[in-house]
């Protein structure tokens, strides 16, 4: 199949997604910076969590990786060869082993269930007070001047006990924070502080920031963080996923950058947000966004209106020179 016979949306396949991008030593951000999509959708990607993406997105996706197209589709001729072979092989192995062949099964089977009780065990209940812990930032690639976007901290501390932790954020001095989801303990430029007590399974700490218009667009900027959790001693752990947000005059949600906030796209913004008390005036902005089907930049307002109301605004402004 040529590029050019592309349909709109494709299937592709997860784990060829991940194992080219392994086998290359790239990393999920590197590959969700070169497309302009979250870390977060790469992993949805891989996990087969979307059945199909869009065209433009699946040879932005080839080229990160440095492969065509063709390579990443599901059921993959070549793919299905190889299975072939791989049978083929089996058969002829199986033919050739010895009436002691169920014993071997048995012993290899029994082998593969102990280290999977064992693997199980120690995830979830980790021995002498060891503790699994994981700490990440989901932050936009980009957002433009003047408009609210979300940080989410999402933290998963294992076994599930009351532990007390101290969330660290360092944020661009710039950046002006306006609010904080639970309430910080320490707000101030360049630092937001959580001191939490209680159990932490997959609990978000977010917080809702806006970069001032004199703001440069092209501009990176860097956010970085650790948690400290006391248990037998403090532990601290550096904040793992996205460290960073370019300055462009885009909506945050728009990951492609088009002036349109397409389906899946929203969906993203609500999965990101969702169960959050506190975030529904940005929810519902970027619904009426979404609606519209497509917004544009409003230099009078230094806000993202609807499309929609640009369409009025030519209008009117027709009516006026016809009078």
């Amino acid at each position: 199949m040529k590029k050019t016979e592309l349909p709109p949306t494709i299937k592709l396949d997860g784990n060829k997604i991940k194992r080219i991008r392994e086998d290359k030593g790239l990393t999920q951000l590197y590959v969700a910076t070169v497309i302009g999509v979250t870390t977060d959708t790469i992993s949805r990607w891989e996990n087969k969590r979307y059945p199909s993406i869009k065209r433009e997105n699946a040879l932005k996706l080839a080229e990160a990786l440095d492969v065509d197209v063709e390579e990443l589709l599901e059921n993959d001729k070549n793919d299905t060869l190889e299975n072939l072979n791989g049978k083929e092989e089996s058969i002829s192995a199986k033919s050739s082993k010895n009436r002691n062949i169920w014993t071997y099964l048995l012993v290899f089977i029994a082998f593969l269930l102990g280290a999977f009780l064992s693997f199980f065990y120690l995830s979830y209940f980790p021995q002498d007070g060891q503790l699994d812990i994981s700490v990440k930032r989901y932050l936009p690639y980009k957002c433009g001047v003047n408009t609210p976007f979300p940080v989410v901290l999402q933290i998963d501390i294992r076994p599930k006990s009351k532990k007390t932790i101290l969330i660290t954020e360092d944020t661009p001095k710039l950046i002006k924070i306006i609010k904080t989801i639970p309430q910080a303990s320490t707000k101030k430029p360049g630092l937001i502080k959580w001191l939490f007590q209680g159990s932490v399974e997959n609990k978000k700490f977010i917080y809702i920031a806006t970069i001032p218009i004199a703001l440069k667009s092209k501009k990176y900027l860097r956010f970085k963080g650790k948690v400290t959790i006391k248990s037998d001693q403090a532990i601290s752990i550096d904040t793992s996923g996205d460290e960073r947000i370019k300055v462009e005059q885009v909506h945050w949600a728009d990951r492609d950058g088009n002036f349109v906030i397409d389906d899946e796209e929203i969906l993203d913004a609500y999965d990101l947000l969702s169960g959050v008390e506190g975030v529904q005036d940005i929810l519902t902005s970027i619904e009426s966004l979404w609606a519209a089907g497509g917004y544009y930049w409003s230099e009078k307002k230094h806000s993202f209106l609807p499309k929609i109301q640009s369409e009025k605004r030519g209008k009117e402004n027709d009516k006026v020179k016809t009078h």
